[in-house]
């Protein structure tokens, strides 16, 4: 993973690491990554992540929490060792999933695969 910070989020547009949201999101491809990958299950979207030791897994954790600050949608999020496990859901929605969600899981996609 690189070290760039991500850039400032704003509705409907979010630049993480630089890279522009429709260079990485498009809404087809990103429901096929949340069906794919992203859990959806109890009105959450889960999803576990694996690092190979516990500095690289709190280093992801950091910069997620940049983005989940940006974006003021903080996961329900757990940390044991080398692996990151998140539930998100919106609070304010009912604890139900929105697109607030789809877009947090995305940017945490493109966190991880940077």
């Amino acid at each position: 993973m690189d070290s760039a910070r991500l850039t400032l989020y704003s509705f409907p547009e979010i630049q993480p690491c630089g890279v522009e949201w429709h260079e990485y999101f498009d809404p087809e491809k990103h429901i096929k990554i949340v069906e794919t990958m992203w859990q959806e299950e109890d009105n959450k979207l889960k999803k576990s992540f694996s690092f190979k030791d516990f500095r690289e897994a709190f280093a992801f954790m950091n910069k997620v929490a940049d983005v989940v600050n940006e974006m003021d949608h903080h996961p329900y999020w757990t940390n044991m060792y080398n692996k990151v496990s998140f539930e998100l859901n919106t609070h304010d929605a009912g604890d139900t999933v929105t697109e607030k969600d789809h877009m947090l899981a995305a940017a945490i996609d493109r966190i991880y695969n940077a």
